[in-house]
């Protein structure tokens, strides 16, 4: 991928992201649906007035195979993140790959079985080796009061709404890269929308979760973790979808016609 900057009639300029070997279509059809989304959570009162949304940009596929995105400055990976709280911290957090590569080969994946007590210990050891750091970035980035309550409300509602989302949509491929955080707003952005109606159960490393939620999410969602807020919004999300479900399956009758 290679950042370009466009000069408009309006003598601005305009940063994209020009993408290869990458189908855009089906990112294209997913920020329309979000783009419809966000119009009936700002009519629906409720959504309104917990300011719920999605963060969309700009996808422009100019062939099967390539296309631009909008550029949006000031946006962290959830894995970037992670590795530096644990640099700051000596956590050396490549030990995970070795340790996940020694007990579970990777060609066994799919066939493996874990007891429960083993599933215990793992999930034990690696939430004690490799603790939670999320919210450190909050109280870095935003380290007057008021601005850190406004991005983790933000940070709450952006994860809820897209969580909601892309549980109804089937979204997979949802690792720690694809997975952002706009330093100057909290906002949480998701990209590379293409994998839908869970392919990602047929990836090497099935995804199995409805969701991205993991501790470390959660963790920055503050004392209440996910009860609270962020399931309050998850819900009303859940509503607006189920009462506009005609106008937003229209927005995939496409794919029946014209599979991409």
């Amino acid at each position: 991928p290679k950042k370009i900057e466009l000069i408009g009639t309006d003598g601005k300029r305009y940063c994209f992201l020009c993408k290869t070997s990458d189908d855009l279509r089906k990112d294209a059809r997913v920020m329309e649906f979000c783009y419809m989304i966000n119009n009936f959570l700002r009519k629906d009162p409720e959504a309104r007035d917990r300011s719920l949304y999605i963060r969309t940009y700009a996808v422009i596929p100019l062939g099967h195979e390539w296309g631009l995105l909008q550029w949006i400055d000031n946006l962290e990976t959830l894995k970037l993140i992670t590795a530096r709280e644990y640099e700051k911290h000596g956590i050396d957090y490549q030990k995970i790959n070795r340790f996940i590569k020694e007990i579970l080969p990777r060609q066994e994946y799919k066939d493996i079985f874990i007891s429960k007590s083993n599933l215990f210990c793992l999930t034990f050891f690696l939430c004690y080796s490799f603790p939670c750091h999320l919210n450190n970035w909050f109280l870095d980035c935003f380290p007057e009061p008021s601005l850190w309550l406004a991005a983790r409300t933000r940070y709450t509602n952006t994860l809820a709404v897209m969580s909601i989302v892309g549980y109804v949509l089937g979204l997979g491929d949802r690792h720690a890269e694809n997975i952002l955080f706009d330093r100057l707003s909290g906002d949480c952005i998701h990209v590379d929308l293409n994998m839908l109606f869970d392919k990602g159960s047929d990836l090497p490393v099935p995804e199995v979760v409805p969701f991205r939620l993991t501790q470390s999410l959660v963790d920055a969602l503050g004392v209440l973790g996910y009860k609270g807020k962020f399931e309050k919004s998850c819900r009303v999300t859940l509503r607006v979808l189920q009462e506009n479900k005609e106008s937003l399956l229209s927005v995939f009758e496409t794919f029946v016609h014209d599979p991409v």
